[in-house]
């Protein structure tokens, strides 16, 4: 019996001297001088790599300390500091329910949004901390189509990232908290979730659309495929852990290259990749001809559709590019080899050759007088109707074919490379801005009697009169900062003051003009003739007559500097019909407030153009009840006045700037054509 409990004791001893393994519990607290983790973000390690960090924490009675087990090459160097970040590696969440789901929301504060999904959809366990809860971003998910938990697990993560939220688990356990300044991302607030989207309403917007793709790993044939220095290519990004690309931008050209998008990612086109090839001194269809005879004679096939086996190519006229789709990255190579030797200007040599330009963006018939001065060519020709040229011929010259917006170039390949940088330079893309326009008027009533500008900077919002702009001592010109303009003027009086007449948005180009007259053509008596017969008693009456546009008219024109600061030449009338009952003219009188004004202001400011007023006067009688009614001294007990209202009339312009395509369109309509003909 004795010997039993010594041997008992001496194991209990044994084992409490021995080193214990533990794991973390949710509910301890971590002490982070007691453990140590790599001095890295391992937010931008490849996930290839996250599985090589593995470590056991020891924890001795009195001190902890680490086991440490061999790392990669990479990374071996690398220095242990603190804790927790290594979960953040690979989050691992276990799903109760692995049905498809699907979430839409609109500007839901960021606790809000990781209680519905985390919570309500994913049902898992979290808590985040006070900086989170307090947080007053909002973010907005609109998902097209239903997806699975884990992706839906992986975009939300991605999205409360970007809005400088990180995430750890801790076993079953999601922590979020605010994530460091040195990781912080730009929140981008519009999430979309889907192959697709309605544009309907979002023209002019920055969103960012959650691709799901299926087939082909789409972000590198996107980029490869488009001019990369499109802003919207460039912005492409996959979300880790799920076949989600992240594509943001203005939405109409997301828009595109969704569509790009949907034609690429096809059960025909998995694992191939796709190249554009630009040419810049010989045509595309010439060199498609001759490529695809090298090709052949190669023993590489030319397909004739993405079902076929071999290198598809499809000519771009439009863009004297050829776009390339094949399985094999060993094919692009070559054609890519083939591109660098003919599309290059010393094996064109020292001889003139006759070189076409397409203008992308503007008419050629303002650039052939620009190349012809480069040339230093006297004369110039044009393509007419019958095909006839008439030119003056000299060593180098340029024709227009109007027809067909082209550019003949006869020059040498050393000055047509010289001449193509100054175009490339010309042709840009136009600037497009949208210009959103609110008319209103406000009765100048109670507090607002002094007018609007008086209340504004009474109540300290930020509005002020720049007296430079010529608008005139009663007008107010400036930039609304904060609040809504129709909260803040109906607030300030029992009554509705605020009547929006019209609120029009119109796209135009930079430096051309724009007009919207919303009203009606009024008939104007301009002249009345009267003559009569020398040989009868007739009176003949001649009466001319025009037609005179009333109601609102706005005419803006923009013009976008290289800072993308915006000057605006702003043109703006109200007008009112009445009945001309004070002389015997046969013609309304036409009530007009006007402004014409130019200002200069960054793209999405709002300015504020008023302080046009208005009276409509009345005659107010004021009496007392029965006895002002009485004849001969009902006078005595009632009084007249002279009454009325006073409106003042003011715009707000808000012009944003559009970026435009690049060849994203046309190069996706050369697809949905190959596309379009496999299906028949």
């Amino acid at each position: 019996m004795n010997i039993r409990l010594i041997v008992i004791a001496l194991i209990v001893l044994f084992m409490t001297s021995c080193t214990q393994y533990s794991t973390l519990n949710p509910n301890d607290k971590v002490n982070s001088d007691s453990f140590f983790t790599p001095d890295i973000n391992l937010t931008n390690v490849d996930n290839n790599y996250n599985n090589s960090y593995q470590k056991r924490y020891i924890k001795k009675r009195y001190k902890a300390s680490i086991e440490r087990i061999k790392l990669s090459d990479r990374f071996r160097q690398q220095k242990f500091t603190k804790t927790k970040q290594l979960q953040r590696a690979k989050l691992k969440p276990k799903f109760i329910d692995r049905k498809g789901v699907k979430v839409s929301v609109e500007n839901i504060p960021v606790a809000k949004f990781i209680d519905l999904v985390f919570g309500a959809v994913l049902k898992l366990n979290y808590s985040y901390s006070n900086a989170v809860k307090t947080n007053k971003a909002t973010i907005s998910l609109n998902m097209q189509r239903e997806t699975t938990p884990r992706e839906l697990f992986d975009i939300a993560v991605s999205m409360l990232r970007d809005n400088n939220i990180a995430v750890e688990q801790i076993r079953t356990l999601f922590q979020f908290d605010k994530q460091s300044k040195s990781v912080a991302i730009k929140a981008k607030k519009n999430f979309i979730y889907g192959r697709d989207f309605p544009l309907s309403g979002l023209e002019g917007q920055n969103i960012t659309v959650l691709f799901p793709y299926y087939y082909v790993p789409l972000r590198n044939m996107l980029r490869s495929g488009f001019t990369s220095s499109s802003p919207v290519v460039k912005s492409i990004k996959e979300v880790a852990g799920a076949n989600v690309l992240t594509i943001s931008g203005e939405a109409k050209e997301v828009h595109r290259i969704l569509e790009a998008a949907r034609l690429l990612d096809q059960s025909s086109m998995k694992s191939k990749k796709a190249v554009l090839f630009k040419m810049r001194y010989i045509q595309s269809k010439d060199f498609l001809t001759r490529v695809s005879s090298l090709l052949r004679a190669s023993g590489i096939p030319v397909a004739k559709n993405t079902n076929s086996r071999g290198v598809l190519m499809v000519d771009v006229p439009e863009l004297n590019s050829i776009y390339v789709v094949s399985s094999k990255q060993s094919w692009i190579n070559t054609i890519a080899s083939w591109h660098r030797r003919f599309d290059n200007i010393s094996v064109l040599g020292d001889e003139s050759h006759i070189f076409f330009y397409k203008p992308s963006f503007r008419k050629a018939e303002e650039l052939v007088g620009l190349i012809n001065k480069l040339l230093g060519n006297i004369g110039s020709g044009v393509v007419g109707e019958n095909n006839s040229t008439t030119v003056e011929i000299a060593e180098d010259f340029a024709i227009l074919d109007e027809q067909q917006n082209n550019i003949m170039i006869n020059t040498t390949a050393y000055k047509y490379k010289e001449i193509l940088s100054h175009l490339e330079r010309l042709d840009k893309t136009p600037k497009q801005i949208l210009i959103e326009v609110t008319i209103a008027e406000v009765k100048l009533i109670d507090e607002l009697k002094y007018g609007i500008e008086w209340y504004l900077k009474k109540n300290n919002y930020t509005v002020g009169t720049q007296g430079s702009m010529g608008i005139g001592s009663g007008g107010i010109l400036g930039t609304i900062l904060n609040g809504d303009l129709s909260v803040i003027l109906n607030a300030s009086s029992k009554d509705t003051v605020f009547h929006v007449l019209s609120s029009p948005k119109l796209i135009v180009l930079d430096r051309e003009s724009a007009s919207i007259n919303i009203g009606d053509q009024v008939p104007i008596l301009t002249s009345n003739t009267t003559s009569s017969n020398p040989t009868s008693t007739d009176t003949t009456r001649t009466q001319s007559v025009e037609y005179r546009n009333t109601g609102i008219i706005l005419s803006v024109t923009p013009y976008v500097n290289s800072k993308g600061i915006l000057t605006l030449d702003i043109s703006q009338e109200v007008s009112n019909v009445s009945k001309n009952s004070g002389s015997n003219i046969d013609s309304p009188i036409i009530s007009t407030r006007n402004i014409k004004t130019k200002v200069a202001l960054k793209s999405g400011e709002t300015v504020m153009l008023g302080g046009l007023i208005s009276k409509d006067k009345s005659t107010v009688d004021n009496k007392v009840p029965l006895l002002g009614d009485l004849p001969l001294l009902g006078g005595l007990f009632k009084t007249t006045s002279d009454g009325g209202t006073k409106t003042e009339l003011f715009i707000t312009v808000k012009p944003t700037i559009i970026n435009n395509t690049d060849d994203t369109k046309i190069v996706t309509g050369e697809m949905r054509k190959l596309f379009e003909n496999i299906k028949r």
